[in-house]
């Protein structure tokens, strides 16, 4: 009963009223309709009628941002700012020209603070007057993918679950009610995690777009990107491709001016006594705030810490890339609800990557540190072999990356030694030791995995070796 309790008293905390409270009753019906669909998708598997039951809890979301929502209008700066460049570029205008009155303490004036790749995605919806359909659309994409992952990773009975934690999680009415750009990134990773397996191009473009509109999400990706190669590989072709969109902004806007909007402003501001950090809290009792380099310092011990974890799956990099979000936040010269739903759904998407078989892996990034649980590739049975070698194929480049002697060491501790780990199915009923007709059968099938790095693995692996 704690995840039906947890994700129906997640979904009544929508009943605070928030920045409109004249639909008191409106809103109290969407919530109640949210907690109700959100316990009952805890105990329906991802198929048939939890579809119907997603959906309705995610209408229900959007209908409490409805009820808030003054169409065109906002108390807040962010709005507009997002609305005002977004005509302006619209217009054909330099959308970092014009500045905008502020809600921030001791800033009278300031010009559009985000990355552009944030203007290209709310001009259309801007057209159609607001572009806080933008932050919906961005939102809806973040609940789609937390399905498909929590389905692809956590099978159908634990990823119900999964989907109501991020349905009934209090952030998304106010996220799109605030125009607060951190859905952004997020949908950007939840994009990456969910095509990078046959799509990975495209998942790269989605995750360089998601980061070129704030950058509060790095270090949700620290771990993927230290762990493993393919993983890095992306996210720096990412962040290149964040870069490179700056660019023909920053030269319209000119560079210096471009980098003060966007970089300096956040960097010259000073600590704000009403974020949710450390430093607001210290502020508050009438104590020194903290040196500037604190917040540094924790951040890069903790990192330390956690690159040195002992279990290296898709789940922890993204447990740890959201507890190192945390840290940071909480150490920050300043951070605010919206920055903690990147928080809060780093670690929902490392749930949904929690594989119920134990392991963990995402496309063909799996743990370089290969676990136990992890199935063998070059075992395979004659009514598994087409699916064990398109599962090996998913996870060919970091599974095999890991230096011959770990590899090895991982098979002699997994299973006993013998011919029967390093032969095919037909040649482990006619041979007790490897022979030269079975190793190029075996060649034959790993130049069909399309990485030439696991011939070498495969001949380690098929050498004879000592040992209990």
């Amino acid at each position: 009963m704690g995840w039906p309790l947890a994700v129906a008293l997640l979904a009544l905390m929508n009943l605070v009223p928030g920045l409109n409270p004249g639909h008191s009753t409106a809103i109290t019906t969407w919530s109640f309709v949210l907690a109700g669909a959100s316990v009952a998708l805890c105990f329906l598997p991802l198929q048939g009628l939890a579809w119907i039951v997603a959906a309705i809890a995610g209408a229900a979301d959007l209908a409490l941002a409805g009820v808030r929502i003054i169409w065109g209008h906002a108390t807040i700066d962010v709005f507009w700012f997002t609305q005002g460049a977004t005509a302006q570029l619209l217009s054909g205008h330099n959308p970092y020209a014009v500045a905008y009155s502020t809600t921030t303490p001791g800033l009278a004036s300031a010009h559009f603070p985000y990355g552009p790749a944030l203007l290209l995605l709310a001009a259309p919806f801007r057209l159609l007057g607001d572009v806080r359909l933008t932050n919906a659309a961005a939102m809806v994409t973040v609940f789609a993918c937390v399905a498909v992952l929590a389905r692809r990773h956590a099978g159908e009975a634990a990823g119900g679950r999964y989907l109501a934690l991020a349905l009934s999680l209090p952030f998304a009415p106010f996220m799109i009610v605030q125009a607060w750009p951190e859905v952004y990134p997020v949908a950007g990773v939840a994009l990456w995690l969910v095509l990078r397996d046959r799509h990975s191009r495209w998942a790269v473009v989605a995750l360089a777009v998601g980061l070129c509109t704030v950058p509060t999400a790095a270090p949700l990706l620290a771990l993927p990107w230290l762990w493993w190669r393919q993983a890095r590989q992306e996210i720096t072709a990412a962040f290149v491709g964040a870069v490179l969109i700056c660019v023909p902004f920053a030269i319209w806007a000119g560079v210096r001016a471009f980098v003060d909007d966007t970089v300096m402003l956040q960097i010259h501001l000073a600590p704000r006594p009403d974020a949710l950090s450390v430093n607001a809290l210290l502020w508050h009792l009438g104590r020194p705030l903290l040196p500037w380099w604190t917040g540094i310092t924790i951040s890069a011990l903790c990192m330390i810490a956690f690159f040195l974890w002992g279990t290296r799956t898709w789940s922890s990099a993204l447990m740890l890339g959201a507890a190192l979000t945390l840290v940071a936040f909480l150490t920050a010269k300043w951070a605010f609800f919206d920055y903690y739903f990147i928080v809060a759904y780093g670690f929902v998407f490392a749930l949904c990557l929690s594989s119920h078989s134990g392991a963990s892996a995402v496309g063909r990034a799996a743990p370089s540190r290969v676990p136990m649980s992890l199935p063998d590739p070059l075992s395979t049975s004659p009514a598994s072999a087409p699916n064990q070698r398109t599962a090996a194929g998913r996870q060919r480049l970091d599974y095999l990356e890991t230096s011959a002697s770990t590899v090895v060491s991982h098979t002699r501790e997994a299973r006993p030694p013998g011919p029967a780990d390093v032969l095919s199915h037909s040649a482990a009923r006619t041979a007790r030791r490897p022979n030269a007709l079975a190793i190029l059968a075996h060649l034959w099938d790993l130049t069909h995995w399309g990485c030439p790095k696991t011939l070498v693995h495969a001949v380690l692996l098929m050498a004879p070796h000592s040992g209990p």
